[in-house]
């Protein structure tokens, strides 16, 4: 059975390598002679833009890039970047707030520079 369905999946993707994609049809195809259950997966990521800082400590600049809606990339030119550097004793934090209660995760992108450690 894991044969016949290995065949099958290769022919359908030498199929659709020698046409153009089109996951549509490849979705139709595998609906209509899967071997396997297909199931989709109910996660769902949104992205929310922070609506406001409630508060920052030490050496922060460009906060307010913060604020604006992002498009899911690193961005690595320092024009458009919020930095944060740590001197001495002091400590630099800041504290956004999302306008209303999530639950989920954060994805800080971080670099690290010649210099810094």
């Amino acid at each position: 059975m894991k044969k016949l369905f290995t065949i099958y999946l290769m022919g359908l993707l030498a199929t659709a390598s020698a046409q153009d994609y089109d996951a549509s049809k490849i979705s139709a195809e595998l609906s209509k002679n899967a071997i396997a259950v297909i199931r989709n997966e109910e996660m769902v990521r949104r992205f929310v833009t922070p609506t406001r800082i409630l508060w920052k400590n030490g050496d922060v600049k460009n906060e307010d890039k913060l604020l604006k809606q992002g498009n899911g990339q690193a961005e690595i030119s320092s024009d458009i970047i919020c930095s944060m550097e740590n001197k001495g004793a002091s400590q630099s934090a800041i504290l956004l707030d999302f306008g209303k209660e999530i639950h989920g995760g954060l994805q800080l992108i971080t670099g690290i520079y010649k210099g810094n450690k």
